[in-house]
């Protein structure tokens, strides 16, 4: 019987000894880049759009390049249709708008792999000055430093369906669905539910991707105010504007912009 209790005794201690225990919770570290890609998707005379590029985009881009780069689709919720072989473009804003997507997206094609730096400071200027001015005058001052500039810009807006049509299906790719802008993608995500936060704090976003704190950086934070809905020039609110007809060949008042466009090379 001594034996019998002495080896269940053992036996349960046994089993105490080598019962596992419950494995603890190995949290993953978040991943770091060494670089953030940016990209927005927006329209020229969206005030949402035109506040980021000022107070978000461009600020945060100065301080954190080379750390961060940005792509840019003016493109936005513009609606297309085949009409006699041609892609006609009917944007948000009317044809201004328009003429002002198709300008921001020739500086793409000129400027963004070759100096984004221009390519930025063309945009801000480009979005700055359509609150007091038309998107032609807009252009000509804008480009009045870079008389080469302008007659590319010229030369693209000539003939801008296919640019447009790549812009187009880049925008209508992406997944979810975009409803609302600006649309900003982080290393080709979109995040619907990171969408205002990013909006409003771009810098912190980009900062917790890189890894590093704003102390870190060598040059100094800039000062990010919330995102707040900025007025249309009453002018290029007006809704009556009629929507943008085909772009090849051009007519009516994107033919008139581009002839007056052609006056200043």
């Amino acid at each position: 019987m001594l034996i019998v209790w002495l080896f269940h005794g053992f036996l349960a201690v046994y089993a105490l000894t080598t019962t596992e225990l419950p494995a603890k919770k190995i949290t993953k570290p978040k991943e770091k880049f060494e670089i953030v890609n940016v990209t927005l998707y927006y329209e020229s005379l969206c005030p949402f759009s035109r506040a980021f590029i000022m107070n978000q985009l461009s600020p945060v881009y100065n301080t954190l390049k080379p750390r961060m780069s940005f792509h840019l689709v003016p493109y936005g919720l513009t609606k297309r249709k085949k009409k006699q072989g041609h892609w006609v473009f009917m944007c948000q804003h009317g044809q201004e708008e328009c003429n002002m997507d198709v300008i921001s997206g020739c500086a793409v094609e000129i400027y963004e792999a070759s100096d984004p730096d221009k390519l930025m400071d063309f945009i801000v200027c480009l979005e700055d000055h359509l609150y007091s001015t038309t998107a032609l005058n807009s252009t000509i001052i804008c480009a009045k430093n870079e008389p080469i500039l302008l007659k590319q810009l010229a030369y693209c807006f000539a003939d801008p369906e296919e640019m447009m049509l790549n812009f187009a299906r880049k925008t209508e790719n992406v997944k979810p669905e975009i409803r609302a802008l600006p649309a900003i993608q982080i290393n080709e995500d979109y995040i619907i539910s990171d969408q205002r936060y990013i909006r409003r704090n771009l810098y912190g976003k980009v900062c917790d991707l890189l890894g590093i704190c704003p102390t870190m950086l060598t040059t100094p934070r800039p000062q990010l105010p919330f995102l707040t809905q900025l007025v249309y020039n009453t002018k290029l609110e007006n809704t009556s504007l009629p929507p943008s007809e085909s772009m090849k060949p051009f007519q009516g008042e994107a033919k008139s912009f581009l002839d007056m466009l052609l006056e200043q090379t």
